[in-house]
């Protein structure tokens, strides 16, 4: 039998492993600290399965040795998200993949038969590094800012099937984004991914790009056509379309046929409805290619996002072109997301990436903003310039205030690394019942059960990580209201099913507060996931804010401060249920809450207070206070 070799510091990844696959070959297992080389060496390893933590170190050390005394080994990795990037930056070989924890047994069976299948037939490093890179880049992208809530929520439908999608939307909006991130994490991954504009396309152009991709295809599954802009395709190409979609094959001259395996996805900047009626356009191949409907939103309708998308852009090209860290002052979001943005996320990318390149200034203010087009459009009025310096000056204060605990970052790096290791073998288990069990019923249930369980702890590893990202805090003024609400708007859907309302009272001119709008997003999206997976179905929720101060004590972290007082900003939301938490409460002490206790510890990053309090003779209430800006922003 063909061997692999298993390394992984758990025990219980290694033995889910050994379960998974011991049927069809011979498995070696191995922790780091059993010299895993001298198995390598000895035994006929074709396939290495290596789990990756960070740092990174070691781990790269042992591959870079294994590959120089074998260079045909084929590699799989096991990484969190976190690590890919980092991985593939420092880590090129002719064979190797990935599959992030908690992995399908179904993606990592497909995935070591890819290997192994294509191990001897593989010539091209930079090809398969190319395809790595992509993989990492799209899958960075769909998680990104970029797509809107309902979009990244249907995306992964068209992941595991071959169906026809039609994405829609005016031009500039990022379609063909989406055909990427749907070929790169589909099962068409392998294969290219070919792009065709419609537009003036001639029968004969069509028919012989097809023929190319037949006749150069490296793999059986060709992969996806991406067809730009469908509606301009001529009724001779939408007939030829039908046939690729519905018999996967195209006819030549002479009627010599060829089969394809392609996946087809289209995208139309104009409603087709128009052409249908008017017999411009085929209504059958229509309902073909809207198997998988993908609607992205012009970008003028999505303002509140605008700033987070604009911040992400901007992060990208500092990451990418290695520029001095910049950020857009808070008069130069108010601009761009009050702008019309006819280019859409298109036109936002070109307009952030030549800012930041011709800026000489850390902050780019409105009067650093290049729309490349008459930019004096856009004004910049000297108000503006003096909130953006009284911020400025205030920001590069050294704050006395303990911003970074390394001892309790680096327990719950470990505990979100250690949590992932239990959910390998947790949904290994439980994939591996339908093989096992001949009572449909119950394991469909416990498939179920189970999988609902894994998927919300690994929910909850991904918040530790992420508070783990965060580094001190970037301060400026924060729209109070607009954060909640953006969180609330992520919840809406569970409120329904919960047959809960929010009941908001906001005091009219409530100041903006002093703080960092991602971690400010975090804290609430904590405390609101606990609330409403905690609290009894059916109850109401309440949320209170208005203008107080710090009380005696309460206010000493903001002692020297330029130009800080004890204004404050207070939200109280009342528990109508029991909290366990490790906030003070009266002198009781209680059990950890991880989601409270995080929220907790950021609030007082951001030179707040946040605590578990009496409110009423009905139970406690969480009560935050935040310190007012300086100055009006958003």
């Amino acid at each position: 039998m063909r061997k692999i070799l298993v390394v992984d510091d758990s025990l219980s990844v290694r033995e889910s492993l050994r379960i998974i696959f011991k049927d069809n070959f011979s498995i070696i297992t191995s922790g780091f600290d059993e010299n895993p080389f001298s198995l390598a060496n000895t035994e006929d390893i074709e396939l290495v399965i290596l789990g990756i933590i960070h740092p990174l170190d070691s781990r790269i050390g042992f591959l870079q040795r294994l590959i120089e005394y074998n260079q045909n080994i084929a590699v799989l990795l096991m990484m969190e998200y976190r690590t890919s990037k980092e991985v593939v930056n420092v880590f090129d070989h002719r064979n190797f993949d990935f599959v992030f924890k908690p992995f399908s047994i179904y993606e990592i069976r497909k995935k070591v038969q890819r290997l192994l299948s294509r191990k001897e037939s593989i010539s091209s490093l930079s090809e398969v590094t190319h395809k790595t890179r992509n993989i990492v880049k799209y899958r960075k992208i769909y998680e990104s800012p970029l797509l809107e809530q309902q979009v990244s929520a249907i995306v992964p439908k068209a992941f595991d099937n071959d169906a026809p999608v039609l994405i829609k939307g005016e031009t500039g909006l990022g379609q063909e984004w989406v055909a990427k991130i749907i070929h790169y994490n589909g099962l068409r991954s392998e294969g290219e991914f070919f792009k065709l504009n419609c537009v003036n396309l001639s029968e004969e152009s069509f028919v012989n790009t097809l023929l190319t991709i037949k006749r150069e295809a490296s793999c059986k599954s060709l992969g996806t056509l991406f067809l730009e802009e469908i509606g301009g395709a001529d009724l001779s190409i939408q007939m030829r379309l039908m046939e690729v979609i519905e018999e996967q094959r195209i006819t030549a001259k002479g009627k010599k046929e060829f089969d394809l395996n392609l996946r087809v996805i289209a995208s139309i900047s104009r409603d087709l409805l128009e052409k249908i009626n008017n017999g411009e356009f085929r209504e059958d191949l229509f309902y073909r290619l809207n198997t998988i409907p993908i609607s992205l939103s012009p970008l003028r309708e999505r303002k509140e996002d605008i700033p987070s998308i604009a911040n992400y852009i901007l992060n990208d090209l500092s990451q990418r072109m290695k520029l001095q860290d910049k950020r857009l002052s808070t008069s130069a979001l108010n601009v761009l997301k009050n702008y019309y943005w006819p280019g859409n996320l298109i036109e936002l990318e070109s307009v952030i990436n030549r800012s930041a390149i011709l800026a000489g200034k850390e902050v780019i203010s409105t009067r650093e903003l290049s729309f490349g087009i008459d930019d004096n459009i856009i004004s910049s009025p000297s108000e503006d310039e003096k909130s953006e310096t009284c911020l400025r000056a205030t920001h590069r204060q050294e704050y006395n205030v303990k911003t970074s605990d390394f001892s309790f970052e680096t327990l719950i790096t470990s505990l979100a690394h250690e949590v992932k290791n239990p959910l390998v073998s947790i949904k290994t288990f439980t994939q591996l019942l339908p093989e096992r069990f001949e009572d449909a019923e119950f394991r469909n249930q416990f498939y179920q059960i189970v999988g609902e369980n894994v998927d919300k702890i690994n929910s909850l590893v991904e918040e530790i990580t992420e508070y783990t990202s965060f580094s001190k805090p970037k301060f400026c003024a924060v729209n109070l209201q607009t954060v909640i609400g953006k969180i609330l708007n992520k919840y809406s859907h569970k409120l329904g099913e919960r047959q809960s309302a929010i009941l908001r009272e906001f005091d009219k001119g409530l100041p903006p507060v002093f703080s960092d709008k991602d971690q400010l997003l975090y804290i609430f999206d904590n405390i609101f996931s606990n609330i409403l997976t905690t609290a009894p179905e059916g109850r109401d929720l309440s949320i209170y804010t208005g203008v107080s101060k710090f009380d005696h004590g309460e206010a000493t972290h903001l002692l020297g401060l330029e130009g800080m007082d004890n204004k404050a900003v207070e939200i109280i939301i009342p528990l109508s249920h029991s909290v366990i938490t490790t906030l003070p409460l009266s002198n009781t002490s209680s059990v950890l809450d991880l989601e409270l206790s995080l929220a907790q510890r950021l609030v007082n990053k951001n030179l707040g207070i946040m605590e578990v309090t009496n409110f009423s003779k009905e139970g406690v209430a969480i009560r935050i206070k935040l310190p007012v800006a300086l100055s009006e922003g958003s």
